[in-house]
């Protein structure tokens, strides 16, 4: 073969391997919210992290990108502080009070038609 023709056919195949990438593996198909942990105890020390993740094609975790998303917190302003709120990450740290009850916190993200709503549930501490 030429080296031309290896140029090319070296060439078509970085192409198509650029463009899968970006369509299957760096393209955002959908967001996931995550809240860990789940549950929380009225100690006053116990911190909640709600992230939003955004999915590919296969379903992992897309690498170095991240999901705007906006919170707002509708039940339970006064059972939590607000550590942090990173709308750019998609990340907001919060506090629990001394209170038992629910939070719900309604999740707009920019690659999302419809918000969502996310429960934490903080219980009294027995210990």
């Amino acid at each position: 073969m030429r080296r031309t023709t290896i140029y090319f056919i070296a060439g078509s195949l970085i192409i198509l391997v650029v463009i899968f990438s970006y369509l299957y593996i760096f393209n955002i198909y959908e967001i996931t919210y995550s809240v860990n942990p789940s549950s929380l105890y009225s100690d006053n020390e116990s911190m909640v992290i709600v992230t939003s993740d955004p999915i590919n094609a296969f379903g992992w975790k897309i690498p170095f990108r991240n999901a705007y998303a906006e919170f707002n917190i509708k039940e339970g302003k006064d059972l939590i502080d607000i550590l942090s709120e990173d709308n750019k990450k998609g990340i907001l740290k919060l506090k629990v009070k001394n209170k038992t009850g629910t939070v719900v916190v309604y999740i707009k993200s920019k690659y999302a038609l419809l918000p969502s709503e996310v429960v934490i549930h903080i219980y009294p501490n027995v210990a």
